[in-house]
């Protein structure tokens, strides 16, 4: 009996054990740090630098924000180094003393190799943004993270305390420059963001889209910006940087002027003046083209002309009355896609109301029937065309007066009510949807017969 009850004991014993054995080390909480901003992108417009991105709302635990975080923008400005002048041949070489040897050529310096500036900006005078894609280094994955800078004075702290620009020559890969940024970035502003503390919905939005302008400095137009984001939330743990966007400010146009709207029935004309000058105070105003915007209520503005128009005139078709529309216009420069453009116009709105009547109806005929007269017409081509109205007065009469008070859309109909003998005039006029009335058609007239015994 102990026999067989042995291997259960010892089955038992090992089961209960399964779940023992030796403590590893302790492990450090799980920190939360925020995710890095990917959608970054910056452009000129105007005298300011455009920056927009979209800001995750969750950490990469799927985790959502509950406190207020904050984006901020670190800036690194860089001047553009003057070009040396190239030799010319107008001044004689000196001349090298007789000495009866031949004197040793002296090789030509290499070809310097490219710094930071222009590894991140091939053409200087183009406007056109470069994005540096280069990999950031990954985030710290303990509690101790810093931030990329303290205070808006402060630098962007080095992961490595090596100052990249020690050799002023070195070709520099992609964590070199953006150690260097780190170096030499300072914190231009940020932008808060105020979380509910109830969780946002599971369904709502994955990211936040978000802007800031930066002024331009008119006594640095010759510099590079060098801009990149970063995210702190409220216990002021920092996201990695996002990618580095440098672009070259160029001299744009002003706002257009003196915009303006004129209604018609089919049509919105949107009009205005060129720009006096640019926005150094230099003439003539570099334009080449506009760049029309509209919005209709509280929707973002939509580009309307693709490409832009060389006219200082726009028609909107595409309209309905009733509506509030806000209509604004940019100065384009240059032939770059997309369009390097000035700051927006004063926007000038207009609610469009109906009150074009539609076109007289045209055609009329009648023709005289036993106790009635039949009448026919053309189609009108309005597109709220609501009906047509007949008009009729006998002979002896000064008014015409409605045969039907409410508008039909049929091209034809009778009229039974005609005394056999007595000679009518008819008329017509159309009726739109919004109650405007055509003026009313030539009046055409007709007797009735008689009918037969």
């Amino acid at each position: 009996m102990i026999r067989r009850a042995l291997p259960c004991l010892i089955a038992i014993g090992a089961f209960l054990t399964a779940g023992c054995g030796k403590k590893g080390p302790i492990q450090a909480p799980l920190v939360r740090i925020p995710q890095k901003v990917e959608e970054f992108k910056a452009f000129q417009r105007g005298d300011k630098i455009r920056l927009e991105w979209k800001l995750p709302v969750t950490y990469p635990d799927g985790t959502v924000f509950s406190k207020p975080v904050e984006v901020e923008i670190w800036l690194l400005m860089e001047e553009i180094p003057a070009l040396p002048m190239p030799p010319t041949d107008k001044e004689p070489a000196a001349k090298e003393p007789e000495t009866g040897q031949a004197k040793a050529e002296t090789p030509p310096p290499a070809p310097p190799s490219k710094t930071l500036a222009q590894e991140q900006t091939t053409q200087p005078q183009a406007a056109a943004a470069q994005t540096d894609k280069a990999q950031a280094p990954a985030a710290p994955t303990t509690g101790t993270q810093t931030a990329p800078a303290p205070t808006a004075t402060a630098q962007a702290p080095s992961a490595s305390g090596q100052n990249p620009l020690a050799a002023p020559g070195l070709m520099m890969s992609g964590e070199m420059l953006l150690e260097l940024f780190r170096e030499k970035a300072v914190l231009a502003s940020s932008v808060k963001k105020d979380f509910a503390e109830a969780m946002p919905e599971p369904q709502g939005p994955a990211s936040l889209p978000q802007s800031y302008e930066h002024p331009l400095d008119f006594g640095r137009l010759k510099s590079r910006y060098t801009f990149a984001v970063c995210v702190k939330d409220h216990r002021e743990k920092y996201s990695e940087f996002s990618s580095r966007i440098t672009l070259v400010p160029q001299i744009l146009p002003l706002p257009p002027r003196g915009l303006k709207t004129t209604l018609s029935s089919d049509k919105i004309l949107v009009s205005w003046e060129p720009p006096a000058a640019n926005m150094d105070s230099s003439t003539p105003a570099l334009v080449t083209g506009y760049d029309v915007y509209r919005s209709k209520g509280s929707d973002p503005a939509q580009l309307l002309t693709t490409p832009p128009v060389k006219e200082t005139a726009f028609e909107d078709r595409a309209f309905e009355f009733g509506a509030m529309y806000r209509y604004t216009v940019r100065a384009v420069a240059g032939e770059a896609l997309p369009p390097v453009e000035s700051g927006d116009s004063p926007a000038v709105e207009i609610t469009p109301k109906d009150v074009f009547p539609p076109a007289p109806p045209t055609g009329l005929k009648t023709i005289a029937g036993q106790g009635f007269v039949n009448l026919s017409w053309e189609t009108n081509q309005e597109a709220d065309l609501a009906g047509y109205r007949v008009w009729r007065r006998a002979a002896s009469e000064e008014q015409f007066r409605p045969l039907t008070e409410t508008p039909f859309l049929e091209t034809n109909t009778s009229d039974r009510t005609v005394k056999p003998g007595i000679r009518y005039f008819y008329a017509l006029t159309a009726v739109d949807k919004n109650g405007n009335e055509s003026p009313q058609t030539p009046a055409v007239a007709e007797t009735a017969r008689r009918p037969r015994p």
